[in-house]
């Protein structure tokens, strides 16, 4: 079988059980990790398209994050507004405050870039504790973050919900997927190989960086809406610089500027904090050793070393045939 039709039928099969997971007696903790590992995906999916494809490391997403779960929290919670309409407005409103922040991190470049984002995003983790905490509920929190009410269907079933988030995902992913093989991709893949021969060609850098920027802060905000909704709960720990770096980090176990990179560095990682928390108060700084040796020895993360281990075997099957 060729390598892209392969590709296609383990996609398909992948799809058809993480939909199947509710109805073939996983229990609720099952269903429930993985509901965290789909929302936790869309939003390193986001961080990626910034950080893997264009080459700009932002140090400051939680801020987007934290941004949506408050926006789909306080227009439900206090305003009233429908769902469908407060879940649409927290990943436009993201988008707008992403397009602030690029007007002035987009102009530098590298480390000053990093610690700008870093910097605005704990501008907005301030104002969401102190500031604005009449809104916020502060270090408390909102609760009572309502689910969706379409189609009489339930979703505070968790199975329900799941199944919600779960078409959210793989439209966010096939979304993804589209952005990378476009025009538009290509130009930013480009831009992070050699950012000056690609303004010399007549790209407008700035332009680009900003598009993806607030496409990404889009992605963050639908993913911390989601995640206020899953939890019935939000507070100012999604806008901390711990969240940041630990979305980092899920995309460079995976694979920087790979399409499922991320997804399968959000899982290892969901799945390690578990685990080793279940042991030990310092899960943490072992899933810190882990991920500092992890880097020097496969820099290139689990896709590069799927990669290598997929040629590694086809070389030895062409080699064996006579």
């Amino acid at each position: 079988m060729k390598e892209k039709p392969l590709k296609t039928v383990v996609i398909g099969v992948l799809i058809g059980f993480v939909l199947a997971v509710p109805y073939i007696g996983f229990n609720e903790a099952i269903v429930y990790f993985l509901s965290m590992v789909m929302i936790m995906s869309i939003f390193a999916m986001g961080l990626d398209l910034v950080f893997g494809v264009s080459g700009m490391m932002s140090l400051g997403h939680a801020a987007f994050f934290g941004i949506g779960a408050y926006t789909l929290s306080i227009l439900t919670i206090n305003y009233e507004v429908s769902f469908g309409m407060a879940f649409l407005a927290s990943g436009l409103f993201p988008s707008i405050i992403a397009t602030l922040f690029g007007f002035l991190a987009v102009r530098l470049t590298a480390l000053f870039f990093a610690l700008t984002t870093m910097a605005l995003a704990e501008l907005i983790y301030i104002l969401a504790t102190f500031k604005l905490r009449n809104f916020t509920g502060g270090m408390d929190g909102l609760s009572g973050v309502p689910r969706p009410e379409f189609w009489s269907i339930d979703f505070y079933e968790n199975s329900s919900f799941y199944i919600f988030i779960a078409l959210i995902f793989f439209t966010a992913f096939c979304i993804s997927a589209v952005i990378r093989s476009s025009p538009f991709g290509q130009v930013l893949k480009g831009m992070r190989q050699n950012e000056i021969r690609a303004e010399q060609i007549g790209f407008n850098i700035k332009r680009f960086k900003l598009g993806i920027f607030v496409i990404s802060g889009f992605y963050s905000g639908i993913a911390g809406a989601l995640m206020a909704s899953l939890m019935f709960f939000v507070d100012s720990g999604n806008l901390t610089f711990q969240m940041s770096v630990e979305v980092v980090i899920m995309v460079l176990l995976g694979g920087l500027g790979t399409l499922v990179g991320p997804v399968l560095g959000v899982f290892v990682f969901q799945l390690l904090s578990i685990v080793l928390s279940s042991y030990t108060s310092y899960w943490n700084g072992i899933i810190g050793i882990v991920f500092i040796v992890y880097t020097i020895f496969f820099p290139t993360g689990m896709m590069g070393l799927a990669k290598s281990g997929w040629q590694l075997v086809a070389g030895m099957g062409k080699g064996g045939k006579t």
